[in-house]
């Protein structure tokens, strides 16, 4: 029996156009693929399409309430960088000292070198402050990412999912 576990399975996509593809549903259903439902009382969802760097998004704080209030004992993202680009280990400390435990189902399969992890990293920062700075929708924004790409491209830096 499943003793009052509840799972939450929290999934994030970057933008409207993500989500409009099927990204956040196929996100969603490969992470509940990997549990078997009998183990759980209850099974929530808690999506965004936000930004990881964006601390503020409701789903994500949705979560952090429900981990508050007892609701959750256990949580499933598909990669860390789901839950949130930077601070994961800050997370992950917290959701643990309401004892609810964080399942990365798609962890170390994919391990990334430190190249590329900086590199995905210092596009998200300058996506999203560029984003901040002249509107997420707007065209100085496309070109300042842009020529960030270049650069990286240039310099063989950049991952060959993201060329």
């Amino acid at each position: 029996m499943s003793a009052g576990r509840v799972l939450a399975i929290y999934a994030r996509v970057s933008s409207h156009e993500q989500k409009a593809k099927g990204d956040l549903d196929r996100q969603v259903e490969s992470v509940r693929k990997r549990f078997d439902h009998r183990l759980f009382d209850d099974i929530l969802v808690v999506t965004d399409v936000s930004s990881g760097l964006n601390d503020r998004r409701k789903g994500l704080l949705k979560l952090m309430q429900m981990t508050r209030e007892g609701k959750i004992t256990d949580l499933a993202v598909s990669y860390k960088d789901r839950l949130t680009r930077f601070g994961f280990n800050y997370l992950k400390t917290y959701f643990e000292s309401y004892g609810v435990k964080i399942n990365v189902v798609n962890g170390e399969e994919d391990k990334k070198t430190v190249y590329e992890e900086l590199v995905e990293d210092l596009l998200s920062i300058v996506t999203s402050f560029s984003g901040k700075l002249y509107g997420i929708r707007s065209k100085k924004k496309e070109e300042v990412t842009s020529k960030i790409r270049e650069v990286i491209e240039n310099a063989g830096y950049l991952p060959d999912e993201n060329r």
